[in-house]
């Protein structure tokens, strides 16, 4: 699946975080960085491009997900952008 690809050319360090979720219950998380930042979800794989499901600056939001591994990927946007961040995770 190419849902983020677009998305994955930030040229800042990555930060990866792995985290297991149940079925069937929403899905939210939120970031606030310091610095343009981006998100990417994937469910699986640790591989942004072919198992994203979602992506965002701010905040990612699923209804409904399949339970499982996955895998949040947090990305400056240039080389140079990169810092403090709070990212959050809920399933409610």
């Amino acid at each position: 699946s190419d849902v983020c690809s677009s998305d994955l050319d930030g040229n800042g360090p990555d930060v990866v975080y792995t985290f297991e979720a149940p079925s069937g219950s929403p899905l939210n998380v939120t970031l606030n960085a310091e610095f343009p930042a981006m998100m990417v979800l994937s469910r699986g794989s640790c591989d942004p491009v072919n198992s994203a499901v979602d992506c965002g600056t701010d905040s990612i939001s699923l209804n409904s997900q399949i339970g499982g591994t996955y895998y949040l990927f947090i990305d400056g946007l240039e080389e140079a952008d990169w810092g403090t961040y709070e990212v959050t995770v809920s399933f409610e």
